[in-house]
Formats: structure tokens, C-alpha cells, sequence
């Protein structure tokens, strides 16, 4: 992450909702074995496994690194809110992307009415025709007939 988005990201956390926050303190906290209030690489990988982020040691070095604001080799808790609010971001875009991909069936990099129609069929009952003509009034915004 360069600079900005370090800043960006820094921004982002110090405006979460208090649950969320709270939440962050916690999870902290508890990844925090020896209770220093800085997290060690090995705590770090630890704490992210039990948290369910299965990842190599090298990407959690590379974590690691990109949120050590202070070069340290270990995170406080604000340098520890921005790796999260990182993770956080990643984890949605790849949520997003997939289900994208779950209705853009031809992957024509557009959802078209009848994939809406296909994923939808199950979903909708008796006024199917009209909830998808709905919906693609309200995100077709150049009017082509897709999303």
C-alpha cells in the first residue's frame, strides 16, 4: 500500500461505527498473546488464522509490512485497524465480484435481463415478470436492457 492509501485507509477506521470499532478492539486484544498492545508477526498470523484468514506466511508478511506505519516490525492497534479495514475491503470486493459472476452467466461483463430472468427464477413467484422488469429499470441507467 503506498502512502495515501495507508492515510486513506487510517481515515476509514477512525470513522467506523463505535460496534465496529469495539469489535476491531477485541479481536485485537485477543490476538495480543503476550498483552504489549503491539501485535508480533507470529501473533499476527495466529490471530488472522483463528480468525478464519488462511493465508501463507508470505502474505502475511507482506501484511505485515504494508501496515507498519512506523517501521517497527510490529502493529499497534491503529496500525492494526487500517490492516483490518484492508482485509475488510479485499473480502468485499471479492464478495462482490462473485456474485457479479453468479449472474453475468455468459460473462459479457453485463447481467442482461434474461440471465436476471435465469438466476431469479427460483426466487421471485408470481410476479417474476414484473420484480425483474423493476429491477432493471432501477440499475439500467443508459437504458440498453442490461445492468
Amino acid at each position: 500500500m503506498n502512502k495515501f492509501k495507508k492515510h486513506a485507509l487510517r481515515v476509514i477506521a477512525e470513522h467506523l461505527w463505535v460496534e465496529e470499532a469495539a469489535d476491531i478492539k477485541d479481536m485485537f486484544e485477543k490476538m495480543d498473546l503476550n498483552k504489549d498492545q503491539m501485535l508480533s508477526f507470529e501473533e499476527l498470523k495466529l490471530g488472522l488464522h483463528k480468525f478464519g484468514q488462511q493465508m501463507p506466511d508470505a502474505d502475511v508478511q507482506t501484511l505485515m509490512e504494508a501496515a507498519d506505519a512506523d517501521g517497527n516490525g510490529s502493529l499497534n492497534y491503529g496500525e492494526f485497524v487500517t490492516l483490518f479495514v484492508h482485509l475488510r475491503k479485499i473480502g468485499n470486493d471479492e464478495h462482490l465480484h462473485k456474485a457479479f459472476a453468479y449472474f453475468d452467466r455468459n460473462q459479457s461483463d453485463y447481467i442482461e435481463i434474461d440471465e436476471l430472468r435465469e438466476s431469479l427464477a427460483d426466487d421471485l413467484g408470481q410476479n417474476r415478470e414484473e420484480i425483474i422488469n423493476a429491477i432493471i429499470r432501477d440499475v439500467d441507467t443508459d437504458k440498453v436492457g442490461t445492468c
